[in-house]
């Protein structure tokens, strides 16, 4: 199962190895930072980097979430187990599903393609492909839309890189 932790956003990277080496492999299988390729045009050429898919989120792969509450008890400040009420809450088993069907080996959501048809979102190509109904908002001049994923603590948001092709209004 997958769990969450909660840390300061923009201090990701330095939290993920923190936690990388008091949790695994002692009581996760796995610490990660979910992460997507944003494609951007500057001066005229597309570049490509990777952006933080939660900011001040990292997810942790265990069968013991006792054991990684303890151990980020004994190490507070960097990152905090996600929480409903006293239980440290997994991710929902349906939303893990989603997010590994979007990511890759690596944890990387890599770009989309689609349209708008009629005012209907259609992803023709890449990890979004029949997941159009996830999509609460999109951004074409930025090449970027919004999808909505359920996390322990509530619905959160996350940008991921999609560029719309052709867009065909009804007559």
């Amino acid at each position: 199962m997958w769990y969450v932790l909660q840390t300061k956003t923009h201090t990701e990277e330095s939290a993920l190895d923190k936690c990388r080496k008091a949790l695994v492999p002692a009581a996760a299988d796995a610490v990660f930072l979910p992460r997507y390729v944003r494609e951007r045009k500057v001066h005229g050429v597309f570049e490509r980097d990777l952006r933080v898919l939660f900011p001040g989120y990292l997810f942790v792969d265990s069968k013991t979430p006792e054991e990684i509450a303890a151990v980020m008890r004994e190490i507070p400040g960097i990152a905090v187990p996600v929480c409903t009420g006293e239980d440290f809450t997994p991710v929902r088993r349906e939303e893990q599903t989603f997010l590994l069907r979007l990511m890759d080996d690596d944890h990387i959501v890599q770009p989309s393609k689609g349209r708008i048809l009629n005012g209907v979102v259609e992803v023709d190509e890449g990890p979004l492909t029949g997941h159009g109904d996830k999509i609460v908002y999109i951004d074409r001049h930025k090449r970027f839309c919004e999808i909505r994923v359920h996390m322990p603590d509530g619905e959160k948001k996350a940008r991921v890189s999609l560029e719309i092709t052709e867009k065909s209004l009804a007559v």
